[in-house]
């Protein structure tokens, strides 16, 4: 009965440090082989998004079609150059008013 008392005791209670120290490290291990593969993630899908913008640049360019990025302004589609100039008209309208 003693014996079934202290095997019970040695079970609860805590590790070694030794022990604590490695599942310690296991994990860090774990949190770093994460971290990696978020990474290598990211990366991919980098790449894959600079795949895509060569991709559109090119069907851009054999539509005949600037190979800018066009953004929209108001709900009308316009390129970063025209954007620019519609600005500049505006706030030219602004200060004639005043």
């Amino acid at each position: 009965m003693k014996t079934k008392q202290l095997s019970d005791k040695i079970s609860f209670e805590s590790p070694s440090p030794g022990l604590n120290r490695k599942r310690h490290r296991v994990e860090q291990f774990e949190d770093s082989l994460e971290l990696e593969k978020k990474r290598l993630h990211v990366e991919c899908l980098r790449e894959e998004l600079e795949s895509k913008k060569m991709s559109n640049y090119k069907q851009r360019s054999e539509l005949g079609l600037p190979a800018s990025l066009t953004v929209h302004f108001d709900g009308r589609p316009c390129t970063l150059k025209n954007e620019a100039a519609l600005l500049t008209e505006e706030e030219d309208e602004f200060t004639d008013f005043y």
